[in-house]
């Protein structure tokens, strides 16, 4: 389970996602989970293990790609990624993760380990959103509009 890497072993264990900073180390250990994962199956020569760890990888990069181009990312642009689309590509993560959590069904720890790391992006992602959300409420909430004497103005006449 990792649990031995300094760099990465917190956030995929202990850690939860609160900031976006804690999103793109998440996400960055993805890719090293993948590649432990594909060197530690190579030991049993299984012709799958290529094939699931690069399904993975490709469903990583699309959530690095869709978050990216999210509000929460300061991607300010006409391509925007909305929140249920990006959280339907979070979703479309875990057939690869289940895909390489099924080659240690006989350890359900790993097995567990391995099919909950999803999750905890997708939990991790509306956490950090909803944190956005708010902080650019409590922002909108006290800025004043641009013609803010102007429309005083109008009211005492």
């Amino acid at each position: 389970m990792l649990k031995d890497d300094e760099r990465y072993a917190q956030i995929l264990h202990e850690k939860e996602i609160i900031s976006s900073m804690d999103l793109s180390l998440f996400l960055e250990s993805l890719d090293f989970v993948i590649d432990s994962w594909r060197q530690s199956v190579d030991a049993f020569h299984l012709d799958f293990a290529d094939d699931f760890a690069d399904e993975a990888m490709a469903a990583v990069m699309e959530c690095k790609m869709v978050i990216s181009l999210s509000e929460v990312a300061g991607y300010e642009g006409d391509g925007v990624a909305g929140y249920i689309e990006i959280l339907k590509t979070l979703k479309n993560m875990r057939t690869p993760f289940k895909k390489m959590a099924n080659a240690y069904a006989k350890t359900p720890m790993l097995c567990i380990w391995y099919e909950s790391l999803p999750t905890k992006l997708t939990k991790g992602y509306s956490e950090v959103h909803r944190e956005y959300i708010r902080v650019r409420a409590k922002r909108d909430m006290y800025a004043k509009p641009h013609n803010y004497y102007e429309t005083d103005k109008e009211l005492f006449r």
